[in-house]
């Protein structure tokens, strides 16, 4: 099932701001995008949780993405849960990396906010 013509533009507004070191990880910002609840498994096999050390990490580390994200796809698994799916090239500390990645968006209120992210190397 696929969402609102305007909740896509909207969930790949926000999926192309996670890249976004200096839009996504302005504090204000990630308290609007990350839920409460949020997790991200990353490229490393790593869990990580909501915290500012994980914001400033990932920060310090992102240096470069190629925009469009490849092969970007978006369904609805609920009324008010998105999927994301999508490739993307990135730099981190000067290292290319291809990535399939994945993301899991919950609708509260009118706002989508990032559940879960996971990240795998191609």
């Amino acid at each position: 099932m696929k969402p609102t013509l305007e909740d896509q533009r909207t969930l790949a507004s926000l999926e192309k701001s996670l890249w976004d070191k200096d839009l996504h990880f302005e504090s204000d910002d990630v308290n609007y995008t990350l839920t409460a609840k949020f997790v991200e498994d990353d490229r490393s096999g790593q869990r990580h949780e909501r915290t500012s050390e994980f914001v400033a990490e990932k920060r310090a580390q992102l240096t470069e993405v190629k925009l469009p994200l490849s092969d970007y796809s978006v369904e609805l698994v609920a009324e008010d849960m998105a999927m994301v799916t999508y490739m993307c090239e990135v730099r981190f500390d000067g290292t290319l990396e291809i990535l399939h990645c994945v993301s899991l968006w919950a609708k509260i209120g009118s706002l989508w906010q990032l559940q879960l992210h996971q990240t795998t190397p191609r």
